[in-house]
């Protein structure tokens, strides 16, 4: 099978799925912009991705090559202006009297949600009761420092406590929607999140530890291994697929006739596509 024709496959299943979560499968700055830009060619799920406001910024450097100029043009100018942020943009309300404690329920995503919530306030959601509340909490840690970057040696919380207190929760939250937000944490590093995927069983949590920047090629070849021995979840096979860095020899071996199991089709072509 010639590699155009599988970049055509390619392109015919991602145009099955939404854009949405066509996109979900391509957030990993590990993909190859060649893969990647075959795999985006009709531009949905890129938009979805350059969109997003938890987009590491190695995936939005992917996409300022982009064949569609609009999407390279809205890559760029997003780096732009996460490295020089607007002073224009509103601090959150009263943010002096700020009491976190006393947000209602109904009011606890509004206050999240805004860029420039107080990390104070990210922390302390972290501790609610509420599995939703934690998870927008993580994602909302995740949207402040990728889009609007603490200066801290002006911020009351000191970074390391900030930082630890995500890394718990991907290590020992019990909720999955929880430890799925918290993958997504751009301080965290190597060894914590390798330390995570040895004992993490939830696909979606999973992936996305496979896609962060700072995932070693080390446990992504382990969990493609153990893949080739027990069944994994389809998500999780697709996003190992996409994974440049994986040798050539161990697609081989994920691709063989000795599998236990069957690979999804578009793990199957991504990693035909690579060899």
């Amino acid at each position: 099978m010639k590699k155009s024709d599988i970049a055509l496959e390619i392109q015919r299943i991602v145009g099955e799925a939404s854009a949405a979560d066509a996109a979900d499968l391509f957030l990993s700055p590990h993909i190859s912009k060649e893969l990647l830009y075959a795999a985006t060619y009709e531009p949905g799920p890129a938009m979805w991705i350059v969109n997003r406001s938890d987009v590491f910024d190695e995936t939005l450097s992917l996409l300022l090559e982009h064949p569609d100029r609009g999407i390279a043009r809205r890559a760029g100018e997003k780096i732009k202006a996460r490295f020089e942020p607007s002073a224009l943009l509103p601090p959150p309300e009263e943010e002096a009297d700020f009491n976190a404690s006393e947000v209602p329920d109904f009011q606890v995503e509004e206050v999240l949600g805004h860029p420039r919530v107080p990390l104070e306030s990210v922390m302390h959601f972290t501790y609610s009761l509420k599995d939703e509340h934690r998870a927008s909490a993580a994602l909302s840690a995740t949207r402040r420092l990728l889009e609007y970057p603490p200066d801290w040696s002006r911020e009351t919380l000191k970074r390391d406590r900030f930082s630890e207190r995500f890394i718990q929760m991907l290590l020992n939250d019990p909720s999955p929607l929880v430890r799925s937000y918290a993958s997504r944490f751009p301080m965290l590093d190597a060894g914590i999140i390798a330390q995570a995927l040895v004992s993490e069983s939830n696909a979606t949590v999973k992936g996305r530890l496979l896609q962060h920047p700072k995932c070693p090629i080390e446990s992504v070849s382990r969990v493609a291994e153990n893949s080739a021995h027990a069944e994994e979840d389809a998500l999780v096979e697709i996003i190992l697929s996409l994974d440049s860095r994986l040798p050539r020899e161990l697609r081989q071996q994920l691709l063989g006739p000795e599998r236990s199991t069957q690979l999804p089709e578009l793990a199957e072509l991504c990693h035909l596509y690579q060899i």
